[in-house]
């Protein structure tokens, strides 16, 4: 019995240290869960003035996780990070089951408030494919300052508010000196090769690829803007259904100082620079290939804004009201210029109820070099600079825009006049030394043009042909 007793209470003992072990691990366990914390690993404290280092591409993944920490645990108002290196976030494509990188601050209460300074470094190859997802781009939402950095071949896939760089950029926001590269696509509205949605700031960004999705809100740079916009360019491809611009899509907030070059596809409200314009506009061009079904136009397919100092100079192309400058208008138009032979049209305007001033169809040789000082009003003393081919922004020579985007074919000259001789002895021969009809039409034409030259109607440009036929000149009007 007292074997048996012993065996008894020995087995009782190890019971008991066994169940102390397990419970101490199980405590060591949950503090060590409870002491996790996602700024372990990173150098910097977050502060602004020791931002967190970012140097590798799970690190970059995990701001989102810091962000909903500071959000939910701490009382801090903001983190603030920067980039040690460029990043080849190559490795993405295969996260979350084709999935891609999860955008930070992917919803409002956990959105950037803080800067994020890329330092002139370099992200690559970011995959997000998301497609029943808002809030889609490296941000997702921010109320914070996002600056210095370069994405390049991105591609990224989301359902609305879609932009490369961030799919919301909120009234706090602000985006500047960001570059792009890639494709992105949207399949509900506001999708922009930047911006999906802006209400703050946006300055010095560009975006060279594709940009498209199948419903409306559009834009080479920002597909809805309530901000504000400047210094800025797209080149590539933009295509959706309605309210498409090479810039912007819709605008109810100011751009300023921004081109457009490439193309600009869609259904209805399609332009080189803003599709619906209710905001201001100055200081742009386009230089883009524009087509579409209805309220095709250069500069603006809709305006009830204003929109100033522009030049349209690429073909426009479309079914039903289109025109050179603003499609439909019953703002303000002034200072708008286009190119006759490049866009293919003679009428600023197809419905026009606002109020213009010094909107004039020109000759190609009128709207390039030191010509165009003198026959466009455009401020070539702080914002404009003279080139052999078409007005520049001043800032363009310090940005990266592609070459190929200044590679134009332009008659910078005008066509050699016929000598008085030859033109004499056509018509002498012609009619054994008397008038012909061609040569009473031409002196015709030139008395009408000189009559009417400044008096701020139209004049029709004979380009040739017996009879004085609309179809076979070219409309030069000044509205």
């Amino acid at each position: 019995m007292p074997e048996q007793s012993n065996r008894v209470v020995t087995r009782g003992v190890s019971r008991v240290l066994l169940l102390a072990v397990l419970v101490t691990v199980g405590s060591l366990w949950l503090v060590g869960a409870a002491a996790a914390d996602p700024r372990d690993g990173f150098a910097g404290s977050g502060t602004e003035a020791d931002p967190f280092v970012v140097t590798t591409v799970e690190e970059l993944e995990r701001i989102d996780d810091l962000e909903t920490y500071r959000e939910d645990e701490l009382d801090v108002e903001a983190f603030h990070y920067v980039l040690g290196n460029d990043i080849d976030a190559s490795e993405t494509s295969a996260w979350e089951g084709g999935a891609g990188f999860e955008p930070i601050g992917d919803r409002r209460d956990a959105a950037l408030t803080g800067t994020f300074d890329g330092r002139n470094h370099t992200i690559s190859n970011l995959h997000i494919t998301r497609p029943s997802e808002e809030y889609v781009g490296l941000f997702g939402y921010s109320e914070g300052e996002i600056k210095n950095v370069s994405l390049e071949t991105v591609s990224i896939v989301g359902d609305g508010e879609v932009g490369a760089i961030v799919g919301r950029n909120g009234e706090e926001g602000v985006v500047e000196d960001v570059s792009i590269s890639g494709e992105i696509k949207g399949i509900d509205r506001r999708i922009g090769g930047a911006v999906g949605r802006n209400e703050g700031e946006v300055s010095a960004v560009g975006v060279v690829g594709d940009v498209e999705s199948t419903d409306r809100e559009i834009g080479g740079l920002i597909g809805q803007n309530h901000g504000a916009v400047d210094r800025s360019y797209f080149v590539g491809t933009v295509g959706g259904e309605r309210d498409i611009g090479g810039v912007i899509g819709t605008n109810q907030g100011s751009l300023r100082s921004a081109f457009a070059a490439g193309t600009v596809e869609g259904d209805r409200r399609i332009a080189g620079v803003v599709g619906t314009n209710d905001g201001a506009v100055s200081q742009v061009y386009s230089l883009a290939t524009v087509e579409g079904e209805r309220d095709v136009a250069g500069i603006g397919g809709s305006n009830a804004g204003t929109v100033s100092n522009a030049y349209s100079a690429g073909t426009i192309d479309g079914d039903r009201r289109v025109a050179a400058a603003v499609a439909t208008t019953d703002g303000i138009v002034e200072d708008v210029y286009w190119d006759l032979e490049a866009t293919g049209q003679h009428d600023a305007f197809d419905d026009d109820d606002g109020n213009q001033d010094d909107v004039s169809g020109l000759e190609p040789w009128e709207l390039t070099g030191e010509n165009a000082t003198r026959h466009a009003t455009l401020d070539f003393d702080s914002t404009w600079t003279v080139t052999e081919t078409y007005p520049r922004l001043g800032w363009e020579d310090d940005r990266n825009v592609p070459a190929a985007v200044y590679d134009l074919e332009v008659q910078t000259e005008p066509p050699e006049p016929e000598s008085e001789s030859e033109t004499s002895a056509d018509d002498s021969a012609d009619d054994g030394g008397l008038l012909s009809m061609s040569t009473l039409w031409a002196g015709l034409g030139l008395l009408l043009l000189g009559i009417v030259a400044g008096s701020g109607f139209y004049a029709y440009r004979r380009l040739g042909g017996d009879e004085p036929d609309e179809s076979n000149g070219q409309r030069r009007r000044r509205y």
